[in-house]
């Protein structure tokens, strides 16, 4: 019995495993059929997709006359995008190519020296400096004169073009005791010649002085000249001068109307009460006076920083943007521009003395701030506005304002303001770490 029992097991074991490879041949027969019938590999390749950063240059300088840069022209790398805008402004107002270019052959070249804020699709934004470094040229000719006649250097240049097409020129003497030259005689006149940027180009031309004739002449008949009311002219006499801050000061004078006369002579008619005034025009503030004064506001002035620091993250919140971090530094180079607008009474972001907008962190910093401190730097200004919320009213109301108040690359930012003589001045500072 034992033994049938034994066959029997030993047969269904047999049977068994029979059966398991029959299936695992057809299990491998229909997988490879499937994937010979849809054509594709058993295993699939994985897809990975890389944005590139997109880093904008914060400046680009062009020669006079070359082709209007392309929006690619603006970044170190670039992707084309889906939309694609370029707005130009000059002096916070926006020009039309029409306005800085010319157009040949359907291309936009720039014709005039300037500095433009360059606005990219109502996000990014660079400087656009339109530069001269090419020399003007320049064709010269002789001149002859008699002696006692007077010449002027200009009667010696016969055409002068520059690639700015500029007219205005500056043109001196390499000999300066060529300039007034009276003795009969043949010289060698050679003038510089130099257009508004200071590019130069030197050339060679002659002078004869002929000899005056010998004329006789009779004695003049001796007439009577009368002498004739002309117009009135007004001159300001300042009579008192009193210091305020940063060079600035406070001047007390009367305006005197005087009657000109034909021989060149003058009589009083009138003059006002004294009157007072603000003389801006010896503003000579450093960073470092205005850096002392900042600080010590820095506590009075916190309401109105969490004021509009509020507002500028409500602002940014309407549109997903994370919240902007208030920053210290930022918030007294926000206050010493807002000084420095007040006294120097020159509401703009280039700084007296023809300074670049930024050159006021990098003197506060005693260092170059971008790259070594912050990647990316803005500003907001606003005049007299009557609230702090008002300022931030007019902020939003400009798209280029409003643009840097929520753009997600700055993160930090910087408040100010301060009060002269009735009238309020409003900074915003951004940056990226």
């Amino acid at each position: 019995m034992k033994t049938n029992d034994n066959k029997t097991i030993l047969i269904l074991s047999i049977v068994t495993i029979a059966l398991v490879i029959i299936s695992l041949s057809l299990l491998l027969n229909n997988k490879i059929f499937a994937n010979q019938h849809n054509n594709q590999p058993a295993s699939y390749p994985i897809k990975n997709e890389i944005k590139i950063f997109m880093n904008v240059k914060k400046e680009l300088s062009l020669e006079v006359g070359s082709e209007l840069p392309k929006i690619s022209d603006y970044y170190d790398n670039y992707e084309e995008q889906d939309k694609e805008e370029i707005k130009y402004y000059l002096a916070d107002q926006e020009v039309k190519l029409e306005d800085i270019t010319t157009i040949k052959d359907n291309k936009y070249y720039l014709k005039a020296v300037n500095e433009y804020k360059v606005v990219i699709n109502d996000q990014d934004e660079s400087l656009l400096k339109v530069i001269d470094l090419t020399p003007p040229t320049i064709k010269l000719q002789e001149l002859t004169i008699t002696e006692g006649d007077k010449y002027n250097i200009t009667s010696f240049i016969q055409e002068y073009n520059d690639n700015s097409n500029d007219s205005e020129y500056n043109a001196t003497y390499l000999d300066e005791s060529k300039a007034s030259l009276t003795k009969e005689g043949h010289y060698e006149i050679k003038l510089k010649v130099c257009d508004k940027s200071g590019n130069c180009t030197d050339g060679i031309t002659k002078l004869t002085i002929n000899k005056k004739p010998i004329v006789t002449t009779k004695k003049p008949t001796t007439t009577t000249t009368t002498k004739k009311y002309v117009k009135d002219v007004q001159e300001k006499v300042i009579i008192a001068s009193e210091a305020i801050k940063y060079g600035v000061k406070k001047e007390t004078y009367y305006t005197v109307t005087y009657k000109l006369y034909s021989d060149g002579s003058k009589v009083e008619s009138s003059r006002t009460a004294p009157e007072q005034d603000i003389n801006f025009t010896t503003f000579n503030g450093t960073v470092s006076q205005m850096s002392n004064e900042a600080k010590s506001l820095y506590s009075s002035q916190s309401s109105s920083r969490n004021t509009i620091l509020e507002e500028t993250n409500r602002f940014r919140a309407d549109v997903d943007v994370p919240a902007l971090t208030l920053d210290y530094d930022l918030s007294i180079i926000a206050t010493i521009k807002a000084i420095e607008l007040a006294y120097s009474n020159n509401f703009d972001h280039i700084r007296p003395g023809n300074k670049g907008c930024f050159t006021l962190h990098d003197e506060y910093f005693g260092q170059k701030t971008l790259g070594n401190i912050y990647n990316a730097l803005a500003e907001n200004l606003a005049y007299n506005s009557s609230t702090d919320l008002r300022a931030c009213e007019q902020w939003h109301n400009s798209s280029t304002h409003y643009a840097t108040m929520i753009n997600p690359r700055l993160t930090k930012i910087g408040i100010g303001k301060y009060t002269l003589n009735g009238r309020t001045y409003y900074v915003q500072e951004f940056a990226g770490a």
